[in-house]
């Protein structure tokens, strides 16, 4: 019985360093999203379906090269994965990202409206102003590009607002 008992007690100490693994690299994963611009560019593009992705990579190679504790990154990224898919895709949940220092792209939003757009706080002027197409989505070229670095961006439309961690 005690040692059916240790073989438990093993798997769960396994179990939990996984855990920590997984929880650890979905930190990185947004540490980096937010504070290093070309993850951000070219990841933002993916939008929510982003999230998961480097867990997932992380539990693929792990499980190619047979690395302790990955399997629950690659459990963690498949769900994310998949969360995140649905969300973009079927929920249509509102997204931001800058694609450059002078446009950002928002998804979601209300369908053929105006938007108004506040970085850092400050709401933004536009001769005219940036509107939604038929899904919801814009491309907004701002009149001053953003500085290097993290800005908090929100857009909104009458009835639907994002807010987001941008980097350039």
């Amino acid at each position: 019985m005690s040692e059916q008992l240790s073989a438990i007690v093993e798997k769960l100490k396994e179990k939990g360093i996984g855990s920590v693994v997984a929880g650890g690299v979905k930190i990185v994963d947004d540490m980096v999203f937010e504070n290093y611009a070309p993850y951000h560019k070219y990841l933002g593009m993916l939008r929510q379906a982003r999230n998961g992705l480097l867990p997932f990579a992380l539990g693929v190679v792990g499980a190619v090269v047979d690395i302790p504790y990955t399997e629950e990154s690659l459990t963690v990224g498949i769900a994310d994965l998949l969360k995140g898919a649905y969300d973009a895709l079927v929920a249509k949940k509102p997204f931001v990202y800058a694609k450059d220092s002078k446009t950002i792209e928002v998804f979601g939003l209300d369908t053929n409206e105006d938007v108004t757009v506040i970085v850092d706080g400050s709401t933004v002027s536009f001769t005219t102003p940036p509107k939604t197409d038929g899904n919801g989505y814009a491309s907004i070229t701002l009149p001053t590009e953003l500085s290097a670095g993290r800005h908090d961006i929100i857009v909104r439309t009458s009835k639907k607002a994002v807010y987001g961690i941008v980097v350039v």
